[in-house]
């Protein structure tokens, strides 16, 4: 039986981390979280009058309810990242860390057990740059690379 190469653990790693970041908001068996996603106000009847804009804003709560503290640790500073996506499609059309600086440096984040912890984005559209229909809304919690995802429905009030 050949030994694997010193190569063969790194390169397989990406492949793994890029699946979790692909998964559903369930948990693995070496993360207990939960991961929920809202959306406020939520469906919207929109007024595509040039200079209109709305405010949608996304809540990301992790929860661990575990026994124990989750102890993870960030490539950097960005925790969350968010995006809005029409159904049917892959590009984003808005992403909350394109507007956004972040530190470059690990950051450790810790969940204690039984307890939550969240982030709101807002995301600030004109209705004439967004296409009617569904949107699927997906945010990535960077630690983990676990995802949750909502919908919302945007429909011209004409």
């Amino acid at each position: 039986m050949q030994r694997p190469s010193r190569w063969s653990v790194p390169m397989a790693l990406p492949c793994a981390v890029s699946l979790v970041a692909l998964g559903a908001a369930r948990p693995t068996p070496s993360d207990p979280l939960t991961y929920t996603l809202s959306a406020t106000p939520g469906d919207l009847n929109v007024n595509r009058t040039p200079g209109v804009e709305y405010d949608e804003r996304f809540t990301l709560t992790v929860t661990n309810p575990s026994r124990t503290a989750y102890h993870v640790q960030a490539p950097s500073c960005e925790l969350v990242d968010v995006m809005v996506i029409p159904a049917g499609d892959t590009i984003p059309i808005w992403r909350w860390s394109r507007s956004q600086a972040f530190c470059q440096h690990t950051v450790d984040t810790t969940i204690a057990a039984g307890q939550s912890w969240s982030t709101t984005v807002t995301w600030s559209f004109a209705p004439l740059d967004v296409p009617d229909g569904t949107l699927n809304v997906v945010a990535v919690f960077i630690p983990s690379g676990a995802r949750a995802q909502t919908a919302l429905d945007l429909t011209d009030s004409d």
